[in-house]
């Protein structure tokens, strides 16, 4: 009896066992064999509001095995914020697709959540009145100093701007601005570096200051390397161009050349230092190193890029063949583009004079009508003793003397005690054009313009 039993019990399990490996007809046709799929699928975990968050990020920046795609990042960044991700929701603050209202909205739940992101443009759009938020100072100051107070940088930066411009409640703005800056620049922060520097240097860090920094040469000087060192490049440049100062007891041409070649590293020839560093590196190059040809390297350098002093003293040193022109006429070349340029006026008119040939003339006319008092152009201004070897240099037959005698000569110079003698002018200058000297040709020119008679009458 109980194997009878047993065998129908058998049986039974088999049965069933087997029809239930058996779909339905009806469950076929509706696709219940893809069932299981669906369920693994759902199944599978959802990515966290930081995975979304980190995703956006790669396609931000094209990283991590992913292509660029600023979309596709800023939809990860909107899914991650509707899940509160407060980093998120600092980035939606500045998508633009999306409508100012949704934008502030974002911001502030950033910000609330003590996210710097939201903070930065909550303080901005209230200090300025944008994005539909009212001007509102306060507001303004608030967002700022709950960003400064996080320990970020730039914002203990900006919040030392505030107290500057003497919008805060804050007593002594000055001694909490210098130090919310130090805070800063102890943070990474180069611009505030650069700021200390400018504000103990007398310098204002923006336009509406109301309050300013105790002058302070040490501390200027201090935290002017500092912004050097860390890798600033307008700090680079001014602390080469004070190490350059032969007047200055800091005067360290090496030190300068170090600066001056680290602000070269960073600059390209469209940029706002390139030519004023060839011009100083070019000057070092040929004082302190006595290397001549990296010397006009340099200039020619500065001259490509339109550097109106690389151009001139390239031209100079061409004309007074020390170097040779690139090609026919480049001198002149150079010296056109800088009487053309909005320089200086006495770059710009020595330019003019050597063109035309009256650059002698030019001095004595500063001397004698416009006070002029050389500094550093004392080898061009003629004296007595100079304007005597001149003339006993022409007498002797040298042809660049004949050709400078014979320019004071045309013009007479009453404080040299020269009188005007365009007859013996001319006799010089057809001497000089004999022996080829260039600066005879361009006297002959001038002399022609002005006289309106040809040297050879």
């Amino acid at each position: 009896m109980k194997t009878k039993t047993f065998r129908i019990l058998a049986m039974l399990f088999v049965a069933v066992g087997l029809l239930s490996s058996f779909p339905a007809a009806a469950q076929v046709r509706k696709g219940a064999g893809k069932k299981t799929a669906k369920v693994t699928s759902r199944q599978q975990k959802k990515p966290s509001s930081e995975e979304l968050y980190q995703k956006g990020c790669d396609y931000w920046d094209g990283k991590n095995g992913v292509s660029m795609n600023r979309e596709k990042a800023r939809e990860l960044w909107l899914e991650a914020a509707q899940k509160g991700h407060a980093k998120a929701q600092g980035e939606c603050a500045f998508n633009e697709n999306l409508s100012d209202g949704e934008r502030v909205g974002w911001a502030r739940k950033s910000a609330e959540q003590g996210c710097i992101i939201g903070m930065d443009l909550l303080s901005r759009c209230y200090y300025n009145g944008t994005m539909g938020l009212p001007k509102d100072i306060e507001q303004a100051v608030y967002w700022t100093k709950k960003w400064a107070d996080t320990g970020n940088g730039t914002g203990e930066r900006n919040y030392a701007i505030r107290l500057l411009q003497g919008i805060t409640n804050e007593p002594e703005p000055t001694n909490k601005a210098i130090e919310y800056l130090e805070k800063a620049a102890k943070h990474g922060d180069i611009e505030s570096m650069r700021g200390l520097y400018r504000g103990y240097s007398g310098i204002k860090m923006v336009e509406d200051e109301r309050y300013s920094f105790p002058k302070n040469e040490e501390k200027a000087i201090y935290w002017l390397r500092k912004a050097a060192e860390n890798g600033n490049i307008e700090c680079q440049f001014e602390l080469a161009k004070i190490l350059i100062e032969k007047n200055n007891k800091m005067y360290d041409p090496e030190q300068a050349y170090f600066w001056l070649l680290k602000v070269m590293e960073k600059s390209s020839s469209g940029e706002k230092y390139f030519g004023e560093v060839c011009f100083e590196l070019s000057c070092i190059e040929e004082d302190n190193h006595n290397d001549y040809e990296k010397a006009v390297e340099w200039l020619r350098k500065g001259a490509d890029a339109g550097h109106p002093a690389c151009q001139y003293f390239l031209a100079d040193d061409i004309l007074k063949g020390k170097i040779k022109q690139s090609f026919e006429g480049e001198a002149i070349q150079l010296l056109e583009k800088v009487s053309k340029q909005d320089v200086e006026p006495g770059m710009r008119d020595y330019a003019k004079a050597e063109l035309n040939g009256s650059i002698v003339l030019h001095i004595m006319d500063l001397i004698e009508n416009k006070g002029f008092k050389p500094k550093s152009k004392e080898a061009y201004a003629p004296t007595k003793e100079k304007l005597d070897y001149i003339i006993k240099q022409a007498e002797l037959g040298n042809p660049r003397a004949q050709s400078y005698y014979a320019i004071f000569l045309l013009g007479g110079c009453k404080k040299l005690g020269i009188k005007q003698n365009t007859n013996l002018a001319k006799y010089y200058i057809k001497e000089a054009i004999k022996k080829q000297d260039w600066k005879a040709y361009q006297v002959a020119q001038a002399f022609e313009s002005c006289f309106h008679e040809s040297i050879n009458n």
